[in-house]
């Protein structure tokens, strides 16, 4: 029978001095984040008016499309009001002028006097004055009601009752979307599917673009003012596991409120050409995260291998006027295989590597 004899061979450990150095290491601001419309619009109504949903809520809708079934409510039709009031405002203007050249001609003829004439004047220019807020208020109120003056001209002489006739021959009956993208309810009560009745100038819908996205970040002192309009990022999508790229558009000038006293200001980024596929893709609210170049630093960088962490502390191997001492030290970012080293280690000391 032949003996089978085990030779333990020693490994041994291939170890070699290196002089502690600093080098220019890229630096890279991350942040996260949640995607956001480029363009949300908010849809007003303009008048008093009874609503009955038609498309649904958090539904893909196009330009022009019906949302709401209107009933308008004809109680408090301030336009008409504005209209009539305008038109009368103008002829008490006219009638003022009237009176007030007729005083300034008696007044050259001393068949008037001097205070009269000024009574005359300033009864005048109040009427103008009078006419010029009103017509503010008509322009205003034509505008929400798509109208211009000249579509009211003709009702310069008509009554109340009969200009409220023709604006609810103009009202529509539906309001329709501005823009393709996201019908979302405003209020509560409009993503009820029966009528409800609401005042002018509610916030009733909003129209989210699907088809332009932004990220909204933030951060604080130090990092915005290493940051300028316009620099490129990268957006990584984490559940498309996809690189996008976006730039800086804005920059905050001033702090958002914060309890605990650290200021962070907010940033926005938006992504740009961004393909078809990539459109359909992405949603509002999806997570993502934000890479940002800040240029270089110089760092004290040393190989990993040339740390050893024993119970919880991280030493390095220094020859010391030739004799090797364990030194402990703090480790900062990992480049490749470097790790810096923040303290414990000054440039131009020998360190010893293990392999």
């Amino acid at each position: 029978m032949h003996k089978i004899s085990f030779f333990l061979i020693p490994l041994m450990a291939i170890s070699q001095a290196l002089t502690v150095s600093s080098q220019p290491v890229p630096q890279e601001l991350l942040l996260k984040g949640e995607l956001c419309s480029s363009n949300a619009q908010v849809i007003q109504l303009p008048f008093d008016a009874q609503l009955t949903p038609i498309a649904d809520f958090n539904s893909i809708v196009s330009k022009n499309q019906p949302l709401f079934a209107i009933s308008y409510m004809s109680k408090d039709n301030s336009l008409a009001k504005v209209i009539y009031e305008f038109f009368q405002k103008e002829i008490r203007v006219e009638i003022a002028d009237k009176k007030h050249q007729m005083m300034h001609e008696l007044l050259q003829i001393e068949a008037t006097s001097a205070l009269s004439y000024q009574d005359a004047v300033q009864a005048y220019e109040e009427e103008k004055a009078g006419l010029h807020n009103v017509k503010s208020t008509l322009v205003s109120e034509l505008k929400n009601h798509n109208k211009v003056f000249l579509d009211i001209e003709h009702l310069r002489t008509a009554s109340l009752s009969q200009i409220d006739e023709f604006i609810q021959q103009q009202i529509p009956n539906q309001v329709l979307a501005t823009h393709d993208g996201i019908f979302l309810s405003s209020v509560a009560d409009t993503s009820q599917t029966s009528p409800a009745f609401y005042k002018k100038l509610t916030n009733i819908a909003r129209i989210v673009d699907n088809q332009t996205f932004e990220l909204h970040v933030k951060v604080n002192e130090k990092q915005v003012g290493q940051l300028q309009a316009g620099q490129d990022v990268d957006v990584n999508i984490a559940s498309l596991d996809k690189i996008l790229q976006g730039h800086i558009a804005t920059i905050g000038h001033f702090p958002e409120q914060s309890t605990s006293g650290n200021h962070s200001y907010p940033i926005v980024i938006k992504l740009e050409s961004l393909e078809a596929v990539t459109l359909n893709q992405l949603r509002v609210g999806m997570n993502a995260s934000v890479s940002i170049k800040m240029g270089e630093e110089e760092m004290i960088m040393i190989p990993i291998t040339a740390v050893q962490t024993l119970y919880g502390n991280n030493t390095v191997k220094v020859n010391a006027s030739g004799t090797n001492e364990s030194r402990n030290v703090t480790l900062g970012i990992v480049s490749g295989m470097d790790i810096q080293i923040t303290s414990g280690l000054d440039v131009g000391e020998e360190i010893i590597e293990h392999h």
